[in-house]
């Protein structure tokens, strides 16, 4: 590790880096090894690798690298958003990375973070985010401006995916993220946050198991006068789904759940209820001819599994009442 990580005598800021780990195989220590060879002129103070009760030996091997390491193991899937919590809990720093494990850093990529964060035209951005490359190294649209009822309506129906243009999609697909901007928000998988903000917002939503909880965090910052900022000039690497992917069935089923928290926590009344209406209603239905039209009846059985879940639990989110 570069000596400009390490603690001096110079007022450097300090970082923190939080990963949850859930079954992420080998991009866990790919994504540690991109960490350990950073360079910039900030203080490491630790990397926390959070466990949701993994079973794929993805924890091995990690504690050969010079990295402040420390693991918390716990004993079953807590859910993303009360792992990232976890995480943060008897550790002091500037700011606190929340890094998904199947992520490699470009070698500026936290310095570059750090400096945009130092930069005094920026003392109201409280997060940031940075270009994402896919794995033939292309920019992800990975920035999202804030989902409506009118949103849903769009993607509930394969509007914005039939015609982005007229049907605008939550993802900002008509900006190629060439340049740096601030933005509604930006993905999970590289959320970097001053503590200051994340103390004041009382960390994440932990009813947000999966899904939406970055969402959240972002649009109860920008309430309170925070800016998210999508840096450009940084970049990393996101495999993407390496977790979620083997459980698709169940990973429906919590983005739907999380959709429809997060919509009964913000939304008028009519908005709530039409976001419940498409989403329990009419999207299966569309998702369903889909999976016909490509003849894939594996991708067919999950979304029936899924909102059959859904199903189940749909009378314990209307009767909850409003967060």
């Amino acid at each position: 590790m570069d000596s400009t990580n390490q603690a001096s005598g110079d007022a450097k800021d300090v970082l923190h880096i939080i990963i949850v780990n859930w079954r992420a195989g080998k991009f866990l220590l790919n994504c540690l090894r991109s960490i350990e060879v950073s360079r910039g002129d900030y203080h490491l103070e630790a990397v926390t690798v959070v466990d949701n009760d993994s079973s794929d030996g993805s924890l091995d091997g990690i504690d050969s690298l010079d990295l402040p390491l420390r693991v918390i193991r716990n004993d079953e899937n807590i859910g993303f958003a009360r792992a990232c919590n976890l995480g943060t809990e008897g550790i002091d720093a500037d700011f606190t990375l929340f890094l998904n494990p199947d992520m490699v850093l470009s070698s500026d990529a936290l310095h570059l973070s750090l400096g945009t964060f130092r930069n005094e035209d920026n003392e109201r951005v409280g997060i940031l985010g940075v270009q994402l490359l896919d794995e033939h190294r292309r920019v992800s649209r990975s920035c999202s401006r804030f989902p409506t009822p009118v949103i849903i309506l769009n993607r509930s129906t394969g509007l914005s995916s039939l015609w982005p243009q007229i049907f605008k999609p939550q993802f900002l697909l008509e900006w190629d993220h060439g340049e740096s901007r601030d933005v509604d928000q930006v993905m999970g998988a590289y959320f970097m946050v001053r503590q200051g903000v994340f103390d004041e917002l009382n960390g994440f939503d932990e009813r947000f198991f999966m899904y939406f909880e970055e969402v959240d965090f972002c649009f109860r910052a920008n309430t309170l006068g925070w800016r998210t900022r999508y840096l450009a000039e940084a970049s990393a690497l996101h495999h993407g789904r390496v977790s979620s992917d083997q459980v698709r069935a169940q990973c429906l089923f919590f983005s739907l759940r999380s959709r429809l928290l997060y919509f009964r926590k913000y939304a008028t009344t009519a908005g709530y209820w039409s976001v419940l209406f498409f989403t329990v209603l009419v999207e299966p239905v569309f998702r369903l001819i889909s999976t016909v039209v490509r003849r894939d009846s594996t991708r067919a059985a999950e979304t029936i599994k899924a909102y059959r879940m859904l199903v189940s639990e749909i009378v314990t989110i209307i009767s909850g009442g409003r967060p």
